[in-house]
């Protein structure tokens, strides 16, 4: 079986995932918590994490606005989410965009 080489990075979007890696550790340690919004209130919180939904730690970045290379840097347009709510994004769209947490189509 041939197998095609992968296509070289540009030196625009190679210098642009760079930047992404950084800014994404660093999103993840300013906002070490889910930030999935639920339904309903959780009582659980303590006072101190009021905007906090998911008390499991942030793993992955979900994108709002996709990952389009040109856009991905913006930080607005990102949450941290853990990866069972993250999984459920991306399974259930329809709802997700119901929710305002995809707006791209």
């Amino acid at each position: 079986m041939r197998r095609t080489p992968l296509k070289k990075m540009g030196k625009d979007k190679a210098r642009e995932t760079r930047k992404y890696w950084s800014l994404r550790r660093k999103f993840i340690e300013e906002n070490p918590f889910c930030q999935f919004p639920l339904d309903r209130p959780t009582p659980e919180l303590p006072p101190f994490m009021p905007t906090v939904s998911c008390l499991r730690r942030a793993v992955s970045i979900h994108h709002m606005k996709g990952q389009n290379w040109r856009i991905m840097n913006e930080t607005k347009w990102w949450l941290g989410l853990c990866q069972e709510h993250h999984s459920w994004v991306e399974d259930h769209k329809i709802e997700a965009r119901k929710r305002g947490l995809i707006l791209y189509k």
